[in-house]
């Protein structure tokens, strides 16, 4: 193979992969000021531009984002996530940048039996669900 033809087959490769990557960037994205104490503990991110990112506050609380490629709903996500939910409670949240939105705050208790305070706030925007999940012992 020539210097030329390497050359061209990289070029075609860094042009595909520039486009999966903007096609990562333009998915919705949820913004927020967290405290300055936050320290960010966990940060997933997936091949299909799905992502989890977990941040530790100052009093055992911490703040989860998530992006799904995927609809779903605070209450779909309390169920799979949080088995022992009590006290559920549905907050009423307007629509965010004209998008459907969902939040909930429940009870539910930790492996030690502390009892945590849990809100889950969704939005949904085009294919994608963002999500904003906070825990704090109560």
């Amino acid at each position: 193979m020539s210097k030329r033809t390497i050359l061209f087959l990289f070029l075609c490769l860094l042009i595909v992969s520039m486009t999966a990557s903007a096609e990562n960037f333009s998915r919705p994205l949820l913004f927020l000021n967290l405290p300055q104490d936050a320290q960010m503990i966990e940060n997933v991110q997936f091949d299909d531009g799905d992502f989890i990112q977990t941040y530790q506050l100052s009093g055992s609380a911490h703040i989860t984002l998530l992006r799904y490629a995927d609809d779903m709903n605070a209450q779909e996500l309390m169920r799979s996530e949080w088995e022992n939910a009590s006290n559920v409670v549905n907050l009423g949240i307007s629509p965010i940048s004209g998008c459907k939105t969902d939040a909930i705050r429940f009870i539910c208790k930790d492996i030690d039996e502390t009892s945590l305070m849990v809100t889950i706030l969704t939005v949904g925007v085009g294919s994608d669900t963002l999500v904003f999940e906070a825990v704090y012992p109560t």
